[in-house]
């Protein structure tokens, strides 16, 4: 569960800033 969420935390923020760059 932990490993899960080292990993999907970086993804969810790198995924906001591409949203950010597209908008």
């Amino acid at each position: 569960v932990i490993f899960g969420m080292l990993v999907s935390l970086p993804v969810l923020i790198a995924y906001y800033v591409i949203l950010g760059l597209l908008n």
